[in-house]
């Protein structure tokens, strides 16, 4: 087993793919920080316009009262009465919710908000700098991270069975599973180096780009990062397992592809829609997914959703080894 180990992991850091994927994943890196870049100096400028906008305002008022001159009590008589406006209109949702909730059509669902695709949100509030944790974060909960992961994990776990090197192995080991084991122990490495190697690149990047390198709050990071990690690294083995019983690395990858796009989840709603049919409310299928695990986890982590998202990896690596070792055993390779 330790042999085989030392094999994969010896094989994987001489796979030319590897370093051309790190060296992707660099400048992509360095390429959103761009672009979040812009987009951050554009809310920056419209904070500041309206912050600017209420000083003046403020200003207004005090010339008009010094000035002795009327109409601020219609004025706040107006203001009083959009506030009232929006009072009622928030009493009427929050009345229209609890309906709805009521019935079973809002629960705790948080995936309305899920669109297909990758989605890289800035969470910087205007007028803050932008930290390290800032875009990391961005990135990993936008499945960013994942997709060169995936992409890799896929072409090493299936580049001995394509050439036909598996054949020359198989017959050495008492059970093929071990293969598998290997190679997943060989990716949890990979894992780590490349989330590790990305966050400290970040650095590099918000000083190329933002010139400044903030970190963030340390207590937030660690269990965030290390939280994401295993969530990672579970989402990798799932297309593992996939690439392993498919045995076609371009239905692997495009799966893969298709699950780190959030494509899987018009079938999570049709899931959920179904079992609340059955008298089942407030149940959303997203929350006991890798992906909506990556997606919804929130940047100050409390320790129920350090729990239950370790919960959630745990069991799908221990479902995706077992299922992945017990075909390959089977398999006729």
């Amino acid at each position: 087993m330790l042999n085989m180990i030392k094999m994969d992991v010896y094989r994987m850091f001489h796979t030319k793919s590897l370093y051309v994927i790190w060296i992707i994943l660099l400048a992509s890196s360095l390429f959103t920080s761009f672009l979040a870049k812009i987009d951050y100096d554009a809310v920056n400028k419209e904070w500041e316009e309206q912050q600017e906008q209420a000083v003046q305002t403020d200003v207004s008022k005090e010339e008009n009262v010094q000035a002795g001159q009327t109409g601020i009590e219609e004025i706040t008589g107006q203001e009083n009465l959009a506030a009232n406006k929006e009072q009622s209109g928030d009493m009427v949702s929050t009345e229209e919710l609890s309906a709805q909730k009521e019935n079973g059509n809002i629960g705790e669902k948080e995936n309305d908000n899920i669109n297909l695709g990758m989605t890289v949100t800035m969470p910087t509030e205007p007028g803050k700098p932008v930290t390290v944790f800032d875009v990391f974060f961005s990135n990993a909960q936008g499945r960013f991270y994942a997709l060169f992961l995936i992409i890799f994990a896929v072409m090493f776990s299936t580049a001995d069975i394509k050439s036909g090197y598996i054949k020359n192995i198989g017959g050495q080991v008492p059970r093929r599973g071990v293969l598998v084991v290997s190679k997943a122990v060989a990716l949890a490495l990979f894992t780590v180096i490349t989330l590790a190697g990305i966050f400290l690149f970040q650095a590099a990047a918000n000083m190329v780009v933002f010139k400044s390198v903030v970190w963030g709050d340390w207590k937030v990071i660690i269990p965030y990062f290390l939280t994401q990690l295993v969530l990672n690294y579970a989402f990798v083995l799932i297309c593992v397992a996939m690439a392993v019983i498919i045995k076609n690395n371009v239905v692997s990858m495009t799966l893969s592809v298709c699950l780190t796009m959030n494509m899987m989840s018009i079938i999570y709603d049709l899931i959920s829609y179904a079992i609340y049919k059955i008298g089942i409310h407030n149940f959303d299928i997203y929350k006991y997914t890798i992906t909506g695990k990556m997606t919804m986890l929130p940047m100050n982590v409390s320790t129920n959703d350090v729990v239950s998202s370790m919960c959630v990896a745990a069991a799908f690596i221990v479902i995706m080894l077992t299922l992945s070792s017990y075909i390959f055993q089977k398999r006729d390779i």
